[in-house]
């Protein structure tokens, strides 16, 4: 008995697959994948065809005849195609490739049997949760130290320092059919954005957004803007700057969401002038060269979506943004230019959206 004992030390305990019901009448077994209709009338052909003396041989171990054919139809290289004697093959390649950090692989509890067989087998820890009443599967309990999700309290709370995350942009442009006699277009126009700056706290309070102070920043002296409401924005307009950027800023608290948005107010000119004059933030991000070396900190292939945003970036480097009409009112593409901005600063301008039903200076 000892001599027995000894030995059972050496010898693994490994509950095997048990594999699903196998009725012997006539029936058409789904659970091992059998198939209700006969070969196709090429695989016969080829069958009755084929040299039964090749059977002496040991196939090709690598498969590479198949593995090339695979490589050329998904457009990868050949030794990036892994095949397998079936899928429990496959697996326990998978199980011992993978899973080697000593945490926990999660599966359910009811699932592929063969699971917990190559966990066992290799000696890999496991856990299996269970499925609820509807036997679908409780996300949450897979929410593990090995992988989890943050709450959408914690995503806001990690979001909530961007006040500009979400941008809206209000440009003006008063038609000249509507100008009063010896007024300039501009002039207009400003008179109008100061207008919707005094009465956009008091309109967007009462749908749940809470202006937010702007604490001293870009203090606007502008007479046309009422004391009342200049500690909420931010006045590029007034003054100058090195390369004209000119734009009236504020930034809301959305109660019902719990973020920060923020809205920009400017005229037609002042637009133009930001997107694609001399402040555009094309040329704003060419004044930060030493920023482009973000491009060596996320390999290409890590990440798609900056792979995708820095192509983006690129073809936006090489535009002449002079030859371009880009006008608000008459550009035919504006998807590359207005939202050049979000490529460095995580920000996304959407493209215009008119809200004005005046489309040119007159009248339709």
């Amino acid at each position: 008995m000892a001599v027995r004992a000894e030995l059972l030390k050496n010898i693994r305990q490994v509950e095997p697959y048990v594999p699903g019901e196998q009725p012997q009448n006539k029936v058409i077994k789904l659970n091992t994948n059998e198939n209700p209709y006969p070969p196709a009338p090429g695989v016969e052909r080829v069958l009755r065809e084929m040299d039964t003396d090749r059977f002496r041989l040991y196939p090709d171990p690598a498969a590479e005849e198949l593995t090339g054919c695979l490589a050329e139809y998904y457009g990868v290289d050949q030794d990036q195609v892994f095949v397998g004697v079936g899928s429990d093959d496959v697996l326990s390649m998978c199980f011992l490739t993978f899973f080697n950090s000593g945490k926990p692989v999660l599966f359910p509890d009811i699932t592929y049997s063969f699971y917990k067989v190559w966990a066992e087998l290799y000696k890999i820890p496991y856990e299996t949760p269970a499925l609820d009443e509807q036997f679908h599967i409780v996300k949450e309990d897979y929410y593990r130290e090995n992988g989890t999700y943050p709450s959408v309290a914690e995503l806001k709370n990690k979001l909530s320092c961007f006040r500009d995350f979400i941008a809206y942009r209000i440009v003006v442009c008063m038609p000249r059919c509507h100008l009063k006699p010896g007024e300039e277009q501009e002039q207009a126009s400003i008179r109008y954005l100061y207008e919707i700056a005094n009465v956009l706290p008091g309109f967007l309070e009462e749908r749940g957004f809470t202006a937010e102070s702007a604490q001293g920043v870009k203090l606007s002296t502008s007479d046309q803007l009422n004391d009342d409401v200049k500690p909420y924005y931010r006045d590029y307009i007034c003054g100058t700057s090195e390369y004209g950027y000119q734009s009236l800023h504020i930034t809301f608290y959305d109660n019902s969401s719990r973020s920060y948005m923020e809205v920009q107010l400017r005229t037609q000119k002042m637009d133009d002038i930001a997107e694609i004059g001399p402040a555009n933030h094309l040329g704003y991000e060419k004044r930060q060269q030493d920023e482009r070396a973000r491009r060596d900190v996320i390999p290409e292939g890590e990440c798609v979506y900056f792979d995708e945003a820095y192509e983006r970036g690129m073809k936006l480097l090489s535009l002449e943004l002079a030859d371009l009409d880009v006008n608000m009112f008459s550009a035919v593409n504006n998807s590359l230019i207005n939202d050049g901005c979000g490529l460095f600063r995580g920000r996304l301008i959407l493209p215009y959206e008119h809200l004005s039903r005046f489309q040119n200076d007159v009248i339709d």
